[in-house]
């Protein structure tokens, strides 16, 4: 397969799934820099933040520490929401802001009082 241009890799969403990633495994900052034998945290911090991408050889090392995918870094990761009640999913990116995240609760008080009126009227 051709392509005529080469992918872009958004280095915030990198540096977000790298922290991710690592907060799912459990280990601090560093810890990961002794794994990777660096002489400061720094460099993870700015991994993290999207200011740096990795070297090769570490982004090979930071998957394999964190027994994940390259798609896992690449990727936007969906985090979901469960409302057992209703048995209603909501799915929401991690970026979605903490009003974003109170949407579907506002909408389900609405709909139920919507309902109480409609019943009563």
């Amino acid at each position: 397969m051709t392509r005529k241009y080469r992918r872009e890799y958004d280095k915030k969403l990198v540096g977000r799934n790298l922290k991710r990633l690592r907060e799912k495994k459990r280990l601090s900052v560093e810890e990961v820099r002794q794994y990777l034998r660096l002489g400061s945290v720094q460099a993870i911090y700015k991994y993290e933040a999207g200011y740096n991408y990795p070297q090769a050889d570490v982004l090979l090392a930071l998957l394999e520490l964190y027994e994940a995918d390259h798609r896992e870094l690449i990727c936007e990761q969906i985090t979901d929401v469960h409302f057992p009640e209703d048995g209603c999913w909501v799915l929401f990116l991690p970026t979605a802001t903490q009003t974003e995240r109170m949407l579907p609760i506002m909408i389900r008080q609405l709909s139920r009082t919507v309902g109480r009126c409609c019943a009563e009227g």
